[in-house]
Parts: C-alpha cells; structure tokens; sequence
C-alpha cells in the first residue's frame, strides 16, 4: 500500500474514533469516549513520528497542527468535553480532504504519464511506517 493512501486510512480512522467518542460523551458512556480518544491520540502521535520536518517547508506547521489537536483530546478526554473534540475533528477533516484531493491528483498525473506528480506535497507522507 503507498504511504499516502495509508495516511488518508488514518486519517478516516481518525475521524471515526472522533465521532464515536462524541456519541459516547452524549450517552454518559465514558469509558468508551476515553478509549476512543485514547486510541485517536495513538494516531496523532503515529502521524507525528512519520512527519519528516525537513522535508518540506509547511512540515513544521503541520506538526505543530498534530501537536494541538494532541493536547486538545486530552482536555476534552479529562474534561469529557465535546466542543474541542469537534473543534478538531472538523480540522481534521478539512485537512483528510485536501490529502485525498493530492493523492487522487497524484493518482491523475500518474495515469497520464506526467512526471509532475513528484510536485505534489507527499514528502511528509513518505516516511510512513506500512
């Protein structure tokens, strides 16, 4: 599997943990809500370890990004508050959609022979761990 279409698969699996813990925090379920954040931060951090820094110039941003929405599930896991969950679930999303919309160009440039595909910004996908 290409190290892009497995950071959009984490991202996906991002999202859902997201949403399942904002139901489980609406049902008073907290365990499930703690769990689902719990797992949710363990894909922040994989995202951050894979994040090579030096590779492109929005990197560090990117990182600093993965950092927030880090911190942010914790509040809202010790908190169980929702606001911050949604906050960055809908960051989150926003930022799945602009790497589907790269990887589906790549796809394109690929499958029209063109060598421009390389310009797309996967550097900081690259270093994915399969």
């Amino acid at each position: 599997m290409p190290p892009q279409r497995l950071l959009i698969m984490l991202y996906d699996r991002l999202i859902v943990d997201l949403k399942q813990a904002e139901v489980a925090i609406d049902m008073n379920a907290y365990q499930v809500a703690n769990d689902k954040l719990f797992h949710a931060q363990q894909i922040i951090m994989e995202l951050v370890a894979a994040l090579d820094e030096t590779a492109w110039s929005g990197a560090a941003g990117l990182g600093q990004l993965y950092n927030y929405f880090y911190a942010e599930l914790i509040e809202a896991n010790v908190n169980k508050d929702l606001k911050p969950i949604r906050s960055c679930r809908e960051m989150i999303e926003q930022l799945a959609d602009a790497w589907q919309k790269a990887y589906d160009a790549m796809l394109a440039e690929q499958a029209a022979g063109s060598s421009s595909a390389s310009a797309l910004p996967t550097a900081p996908i690259t270093s994915l761990r399969p």
